[in-house]
């Protein structure tokens, strides 16, 4: 699931921006067991509008042509395997760049189900 946020950070967040870029991925656990993957480029960065456009965008299916069907597929993903409660959050600003943070439920998996 992390792999096409890093594609999409690369390819809109990086490519264009006429300098080094960077995407810094930081897992980790949370005090109350969730599994967070941050996704962050120091890229081009999204204006309001767009951030709002793609974040309207992450329920609803797009068509293959536009933007975001990647983080649709994964937000959509979460949604059945956990809930609404889990999935893509984003943050951005113009020049900076974007953090893209994946939050889903850390399961234990060594323990016997009932």
């Amino acid at each position: 699931m992390i792999q096409p946020i890093i594609e999409n950070a690369v390819s809109h967040g990086l490519e264009d921006t006429g300098k080094e870029g960077h995407v810094i991925l930081k897992i980790f656990r949370s005090k109350d067991d969730l599994l967070i993957a941050d996704v962050f480029d120091n890229g081009i960065g999204m204006s309001p509008e767009k951030l709002k456009d793609v974040i309207d965008h992450l329920d609803i299916p797009q068509p293959e042509s536009d933007h975001g069907v990647g983080l649709y597929n994964i937000n959509n993903r979460v949604h059945l395997f956990y809930g609404k409660s889990y999935g893509l959050s984003l943050h951005s600003r113009p020049g900076f760049g974007t953090l893209i943070t994946l939050t889903i439920p850390l399961l234990n998996l060594t323990e016997d189900e009932p």
